[in-house]
Order: structure tokens, then sequence, then C-alpha cells
């Protein structure tokens, strides 16, 4: 069963590459490219040349940058099954995946060797601290290897990979319930900062010992990610706030921007902010000033469907979606 679904995607890929679709232009974003997947795309990253979609019970897809090629679907291997994937990181420069699954006994995160990725090597599986994992990101160290760090209800946990895993400190949050779990979060060369939903924002030290400062926010903060010394937080149902972190030890509100739709995850590059809105498909924003964000433009849920995640790469937007992955440019 396990093959016909492999090559169900197979051939369902290839009619809907060749039937590609009229570049849809929605005011100043344009749907470049649709990747059909079986089941729903729910996680998605992106590096100079792929594309990495997490397919919900069905492993992870390797795509070509332009989405045109497939390159391997990851899901059945000698050593390991990924049946129940929730997040997924990649180290560009490592050449290493990492992937949470919580149907591996006991959850874990899976680390693969993706030098080749036409045959990517299981190398080990990251457990502790690993049970509830609510989101997962890496970021390349050029002095020690690939810095891990991810959400486990109210702790944040850090490691490292060089040749071998390297577990370090986790920060707990104490006083929040786990009914109030923390959520994204983004780092600096200083500090963490961390959303924490109806708790704000928390700033801890990069060494993840101290608890610098707190912020209160209106709305629950779901994700956030570091432009120019400020934090843009997505606040769900009340927009988006930027926050002035020039002095770490004491946050500043500047905005909260109001939204047609309830944002979720983020991601910037340049001067964009690109949020994902679930019902409310994706969404873009110009936030070179600061004190007064652009709206751009929208992608909505008729046009790509319930978006989970999304990730900016190269000018372009690549998201996550019950439809399957879209490759977004812009204008």
């Amino acid at each position: 069963m396990k093959k016909i679904g492999y090559l169900f995607i197979l051939i369902a890929y290839i009619i809907v590459g060749c039937a590609q679709p009229n570049d849809t232009v929605i005011d100043k974003l344009t749907i470049e490219k649709y990747i059909l997947t079986e089941h729903y795309t729910t996680n998605i990253d992106a590096t100079s040349n792929n594309i990495f979609l997490l397919e919900e019970n069905r492993g992870i897809n390797f795509f070509s940058a332009n989405g045109d090629t497939l390159l391997y679907h990851l899901y059945d291997m000698p050593d390991i099954q990924l049946n129940d994937p929730r997040f997924i990181a990649v180290s560009e420069n490592r050449r290493k995946l990492f992937v949470s699954d919580v149907s591996i006994a006991p959850n874990s995160i899976a680390i693969f060797d993706i030098t080749n990725l036409q045959s990517p090597e299981w190398l080990i599986n990251i457990t502790g601290n690993t049970s509830s994992v609510d989101y997962l990101r890496v970021f390349d160290n050029e002095d020690i290897g690939a810095e891990i760090y991810w959400t486990n209800t109210n702790e944040l946990v850090y490691g490292y990979y060089d040749e071998n895993w390297n577990p370090g400190n986790t920060f707990e949050f104490p006083e929040i319930e786990d009914t109030e779990y923390l959520e994204g979060f983004d780092v600096t060369e200083d500090y963490v900062v961390v959303a924490a939903r109806q708790a704000g924002i928390k700033v801890i030290s990069k060494d993840m010992t101290t608890l610098i400062s707190s912020l209160d926010l209106i709305g629950e903060a779901q994700d956030v990610r570091i432009y120019n010394d400020h934090a843009v937080v997505a606040l769900r149902q009340e927009g988006f706030a930027i926050v002035d972190l020039r002095d770490e030890q004491n946050p500043e509100l500047v905005t909260i921007e109001a939204a047609p739709e309830f944002l979720y995850t983020l991601d910037i590059e340049n001067d964009y902010a690109a949020f994902s809105s679930h019902a409310g498909g994706v969404l873009l924003y110009n936030i070179s000033d600061i004190a007064s964000p652009e709206f751009i433009g929208q992608v909505s849920k008729d046009n790509i469907g319930y978006t989970y995640k999304v990730t900016m790469k190269n000018n372009k937007i690549y998201a996550a979606t019950r439809k399957g992955a879209y490759i977004i440019g812009i204008n």
C-alpha cells in the first residue's frame, strides 16, 4: 500500500506539473507554482536550491527550488519510519534535516544527512524534552554546527549537532500553564524571543539561563521574527505587533497593526513579512516603515486553501496548505 500511495504522488505530480496553472495575480502576489500532495501539506522549509514539504501522515517530500522536480519521498527507510511527522527544519550549510515525529517511540526529533538528496541517511533520534514538540527551528553556526531549538509545552530546549548530538540548556517557564504553551520564537546573537500566547513575548539570554524581560500584548502571540532589532509578533485575532528590542531589558511596543484575517506563523525576508492565516490564506506586508507597515496583498483560501505555514526564500513565499504547497512570487 505504501508503494501504491507513493506511485499516486508521482502520477498526480506529473499531471499537475504538465497542466501548469495560469499565473494568478492577487494584488502584488503571483502564484507561480502549485505542488499537489496526497495529504495535507502542514509544514514547509526551503533552502536556496530545494523545498522540503511535510505531508500529514505521509513523511517528507524533497523538491527542486522551483517545484518542478520531485527528488525524494522520505517515509519508509530501513532504520526508521516517519508515520506522523509534525515539524521540519533544514540546516542548509550542514546539509541536515530535522524531523519531529510523534509516531516514533518515544517521541523524538530524527536527524537525517541530506548531502545526497536522492539517498538521505538517517543518523540519530534526539530524545529527552521531546514529548510535545510545538515548534522547531535550526540555525547554522559556522563554529559549532547546526544549532537546534524547540519548544516543548512550557520549555525552550537547545542543542547542536556537528558530527554528534550535543544537548544544551533547557529554559523552563513555570508561570506558563500547559494550556498556554509556548509557540514560535527567533534567535539573535544575544537573546531568544519567544511567543507565549496570552503571556505575550519573553526575552531570554542566548545561553538559556536568564529571563531578560517580558512584554504583555493583546491577542495571542503565535510566532515572532526579528527585524532590525525589532520583534514582529503574529497576534492571531489582533493582527501583529512590532516591538522595539534595541534595549532588550526594556522592550517597547511600537505599533499594533490590525489585519483582515487571523495571523499565525510568519517569516521575514528583506523588508517583507509574510503571514499564514489558516482560513485567510497568505498575507504580505512591507515593514520597512516600522511605525506604519504597508499591506501589500493577500492570496486567499479560495486560491490556495487553508494555510498552515509560510517561509520566505529568494523573494518568494512558500506556503503549506491543505491543497498542497504553493510558490508565490512578489511583484
